[in-house]
């Protein structure tokens, strides 16, 4: 049994984010797992449901609603190997091959995305649960409608699944890769 990953209190914690700045995370329709909506623009749907979360937004203890910035630190989920570095359209994202199988074999993987890799991240690099790999990146140029985000997603790929060739066009549409509600996961 995977023990949930305290990935909410680690960023807390790494950005100085803590009580009584922090008290949760707010999700607009579209930042969650399978949801069809873009959360930024309000209407317009995704050409396919959300295979991961968003973390954008969080209240206060007043009640305010604020929202991560870049500078904001992303410790890893899970320890692992870094398999794969890509680039997206908001930034770069990394993939993480997990120690935990499924019983088919199929290993956990988590994908970070929109995000500036830290230099010592590169493929093959061991990262332990709370380690830093990266920060949120700054999408201003790329999507200035698309506000600064982390993304995550989680993963189960068969061991036969060649790492090199991971990114989000091979992943995208395959029936051969299963992705997982990441809040299944994460202690939030």
């Amino acid at each position: 049994m995977l023990t949930k990953s305290g990935l909410t209190d680690y960023l807390i914690n790494l950005n100085n984010l803590a009580v009584p700045d922090f008290t949760t995370w707010e999700f607009t329709p579209g930042m969650l797992f399978n949801q069809p909506q873009k959360w930024w623009t309000g209407n317009e749907n995704r050409p396919a449901p959300h295979e991961g979360v968003d973390f954008h937004l969080y209240k206060n203890v007043s009640g305010q609603i604020r929202h991560l910035p870049t500078s904001t630190k992303i410790p890893a989920l899970f320890a692992g190997s870094v398999v794969q570095i890509c680039d997206d359209f908001l930034g770069k994202s990394i993939f993480v091959c997990g120690n935990h199988t499924d019983a088919r074999g199929s290993r956990l993987h988590t994908i970070y995305a929109h995000i500036t890799p830290y230099d010592h991240i590169e493929i093959g690099a061991q990262i332990k649960e709370t380690d830093i790999i990266a920060v949120i990146a700054d999408s201003a140029n790329k999507h200035p409608k698309i506000p600064p985000h982390l993304h995550i997603s989680t993963l189960l790929l068969p061991k036969s699944t060649p790492r090199n060739r991971l990114n989000w066009k091979t992943l995208t549409g395959s029936d051969l890769y299963h992705f997982c509600d990441p809040m299944e996961f994460i202690n939030a």
